[in-house]
């Protein structure tokens, strides 16, 4: 999956699967284990797409990501009480898409990044 596929499935997320990613990354960032790994991720992300020299690429895709579900929270119906949720999904969106322009998701060095969204997105793919 590229992260234009992933930001075309991003637009179809429903207010459930908001809902169901953003605990799942509630879950994951509890422990200091969990976000160790989160930053380390980010960070290897970082470090390969300036050694790719794509972190432009990789910044307009994760913008587009972003943008792709805060108007799927939108058009579900997600209002300002519920802005904190759909905030931390779309960072978490924009980490994802910068991390499939890295390819560091096939390398692995990129799966915490994924936990959260394996049950809604990447069971599509």
């Amino acid at each position: 999956m590229d992260s234009t596929e992933f930001t075309h499935l991003l637009e179809q997320l429903r207010s459930d699967d908001i809902t169901r990613v953003a605990a799942e990354l509630r879950a994951d960032l509890a422990s200091a284990e969990g976000e160790v790994a989160w930053w380390r991720a980010t960070i290897a992300v970082s470090g390969s797409l300036r050694r790719s020299r794509r972190t432009r690429e990789a910044s307009a895709a994760a913008h587009r990501a972003a943008s792709a579900v805060v108007v799927a929270a939108r058009e579900a119906g997600l209002g300002d009480e519920r802005r904190d949720e759909v905030t931390q999904v779309a960072r978490a969106a924009a980490e994802v898409a910068r991390a499939l322009v890295a390819g560091d998701v096939a390398e692995g060095t990129g799966r915490p990044l994924l936990h959260a969204w394996e049950p809604v997105v990447f069971h599509a793919a």
